[in-house]
């Protein structure tokens, strides 16, 4: 082996870094591009959440469906958990089409919809699962038709706070974290802070007349 040729990619899967090493400092060089890489993750910008709304989950998305650095739950035989962020209650919407029924990662959710539930191929899912040495992450959570019925549930499940006061973000999956909702309880943290920007005005959370976000 002469060398090793790094790669490392931002947030967006964007080449950010290449770095031809010498297979003599292979050793001591790969641990430091390992944290750079870490340190350019895609993240929440909070640490402490009540409710995380997911919309879509998939393979195409994250190889455990959703990313755990975003969750905060690792989930794996054998490696410890993760420490940050901490959410009471992680509700995922929907499994992408290119996942073709492979819902691994399923497990990091608290609540689901009966719909994303009925897309799955176990077969798929549990030859994944058995690979990765990772079955809790295929258990599927209780499963809901509408996404109020979802949400209800999960916000009667985050202890004494009120509904009201529940910090809530919504993001369309874990790679795309540039933009999200968030709850009210949350906008005087944005308001104070250089990294977040106001996109829009606070309103309701919309509904369908079915009862699924808009």
């Amino acid at each position: 082996v002469a060398f090793g040729l790094a790669i490392l990619e931002n947030g967006r899967e964007e080449t950010t870094h290449l770095e031809a090493v010498p297979a003599a400092a292979l050793p001591e060089r790969e641990p430091k591009l390992l944290e750079q890489a870490k340190a350019l993750l895609p993240r929440l910008p909070f640490d402490e959440l009540d409710v995380l709304i997911v919309d879509w989950m998939g393979k195409n998305i994250s190889g455990t469906g959703m990313d755990s650095n975003v969750l905060g739950r690792r989930m794996q035989t054998g490696e410890p958990e993760l420490t940050t962020p901490r959410i009471k209650r992680i509700l995922v919407r929907d499994l992408t089409d290119d996942s073709e029924g492979n819902a691994t990662g399923i497990g990091f959710a608290d609540f689901t919809r009966s719909r994303l539930v009925s897309k799955i191929d176990k077969m798929a899912l549990y030859q994944n699962l058995i690979t990765g040495g990772g079955p809790q992450k295929g258990r599927i959570p209780p499963h809901y038709d509408k996404d109020d019925d979802m949400i209800d549930a999960a916000l009667n499940t985050i202890g004494m706070t009120n509904p009201r006061d529940a910090r809530v973000v919504r993001i369309a999956n874990t790679l795309q974290l540039e933009e999200m909702m968030v709850s009210e309880s949350l906008a005087h943290e944005v308001g104070v802070r250089d990294d977040l920007d106001f996109l829009g005005s606070l309103s309701p959370m919309e509904f369908d007349c079915n009862g699924n976000l808009a």
